[in-house]
């Protein structure tokens, strides 16, 4: 999710995420306006890494309950106004 208190830098960082995602990691999803440079990024690196970008947090909570399973490991990873606590409740 998105990093909200990154001011001019957000752009730069936000990729710089996605610069060092590398295997064994096969999926990536992203929520908010900044993060979407995150999936970008890695689709347009081609590491043979799913990347789906989600604009509404429902959706992206569908998926996850749709894919994971007991042995999936997730992280979560925003700022805390982006609220990704409630996600997490869900996912339970």
């Amino acid at each position: 999710g998105d990093i909200l208190e990154l001011g001019d830098f957000s752009e730069t960082l936000h990729q710089s995420v996605a610069e060092v995602i590398e295997r064994p990691i096969d999926v990536v999803y992203t929520y908010g306006d900044a993060a979407k440079i995150i999936t970008t990024t890695i689709k347009e690196k081609q590491l043979n890494i799913v990347a789906n970008h989600f604009t509404n947090r429902t959706e992206l909570q569908t998926r996850l309950e749709k894919e994971a399973e007991k042995s999936t490991i997730i992280l979560f990873k925003a700022s805390r106004g982006m609220a990704f606590e409630k996600l997490v409740e869900t996912l339970r």
